[in-house]
């Protein structure tokens, strides 16, 4: 029953309707010092962002993740230390495995999702394929979801993402996403179209002059091929309001070395 309650009172939805609740009666800045017309700027992202740390148990009133991954990676870098211990030592020190918790920490530090190295941030590994696999989910090709409605569920989930993992320096992983999610959008109109007459029209309309072949629509792979990026561009799937992960502005890479 208390996680049944829990999960409704975080979705996207409730939250939602409480923050306009909350600016209707000009409301003021919570424990985390926030005003309301700030957090408005980016509505849909900030809740995105509120449910991850509130799931993960990562929220801090007053202090983002941003802000701790930032102290994390000073003290790291000053003082060339190797771990960060994310709970509270005061009562249960005694009760600890130490050798557990540090063996685990050998290859960086692994903190909120990222991994804190003496010259950069990333983010873990484990983060990214959950991503992806929530976009596979949501870009089924035998869907029979228009792209338009598909590209709006999918937003909040990149603009969340991208929100809480912008701190690291994932510029280019948040490029290869870009592409990849692309690609899968591709692959879903294509399939939606199901015969590659209705390409060919789409081409046409477009100017295309070139000659046409035959590609089979349900392919993942021809999503990749000239024509359906030409049929579908960038600036296209942009129109239609995609989140560009690859245009989100990240922490400066400080080292081209990886992990």
């Amino acid at each position: 029953m208390y996680y049944s309650l829990y999960d409704r009172l975080l979705s996207q939805e409730s939250l939602t309707r409480a923050f306009r609740k909350v600016k209707a009666n000009n409301g003021k800045p919570g424990v985390d010092g926030q005003a309301v017309e700030a957090f408005a700027q980016d509505l849909t992202g900030e809740i995105v962002m509120l449910i991850r740390e509130l799931r993960e148990k990562s929220y801090r009133p007053g202090r983002s993740a941003h802000q701790a991954v930032g102290k994390a990676e000073l003290f790291i870098r000053k003082y060339n230390l190797r771990h960060v211990v994310d709970m509270d030592l005061s009562r249960c020190f005694d009760t600890l495995n130490h050798d557990l918790i540090l063996g685990g920490l050998r290859d960086g530090v692994k903190f909120l999702g990222m991994v804190i190295h003496t010259g950069y941030t990333r983010i873990r590994e484990k983060k990214v394929c959950g991503l992806r696999e929530k976009v596979r989910k949501m870009t089924r090709r035998n869907s029979p979801v228009n792209l338009e409605k598909v590209i709006k569920d999918l937003n909040p989930v990149l603009r969340g993402f991208a929100n809480y993992f912008k701190a690291a320096n994932c510029g280019k992983v948040f490029k290869e996403l870009a592409k990849w999610i692309r690609r899968r959008l591709r692959a879903k109109q294509l399939s939606l179209w199901k015969k590659s007459g209705r390409l060919h029209r789409r081409l046409r309309q477009l100017g295309y002059k070139g000659e046409f072949k035959h590609i089979k629509m349900s392919s993942l792979r021809n999503s990749a091929s000239p024509l359906a990026n030409y049929a579908l561009s960038n600036d296209y799937l942009r129109e239609l309001g995609l989140f560009d992960l690859g245009r989100v502005r990240t922490a400066a890479t400080a080292s081209s070395k990886r992990g």
